[in-house]
């Protein structure tokens, strides 16, 4: 399956013998997470409109590299993780466009449900990583991806 290393704190990966750039995804993907638990937590207010099209743009580079064919062959083993992936890519898409719209009509009804919407992609993404990285067998780096 995977073989994971750490040297200075930074992990690499082998699957199959190839070298892959999952722990980085993975890094990328928690800092996500913790942007959108911060979008969360601040409605029903709103960050400025250059800083949501930045979030949103970051957003829908994740939920390209989710559900991309480069990264899921990669994992061909890893079944549930693909699935997890792909059901990531297309909540982050329902998110965007529900951002968008609170953002043009706020209301206090479409601020929790957005809310909930943002909690649930975060929490399920962080579940995945941490799948991921159990699957793959970094059994140090648990811990960063459920926090």
């Amino acid at each position: 399956m995977g073989n994971w290393s750490t040297a200075n704190g930074s992990f690499e990966c082998e699957i199959g013998g190839v070298e892959c750039d999952i722990p980085r995804q993975h890094e990328i993907d928690l800092a996500l997470c913790a942007d959108l638990e911060g979008l969360a937590d601040t409605l029903p207010d709103l960050h400025p409109d250059s800083d949501l099209r930045r979030l949103t743009e970051r957003l829908r580079s994740a939920a390209a590299r989710w559900g991309s064919n480069e990264v899921t062959d990669r994992m061909r083993s890893l079944e549930h993780a693909l699935d997890c992936r792909l059901l990531d890519a297309i909540h982050a898409e329902d998110v965007i466009d529900a951002l968008w719209a609170y953002w043009r009509k706020p209301t206090h009804t479409d601020a929790e449900c957005l809310s909930y919407m943002l909690r649930a992609l975060f929490d399920g993404r962080r579940r995945a990583i941490a799948i991921e990285r159990l699957a793959l067998g970094c059994s140090d780096c648990q811990s960063s991806a459920t926090d």
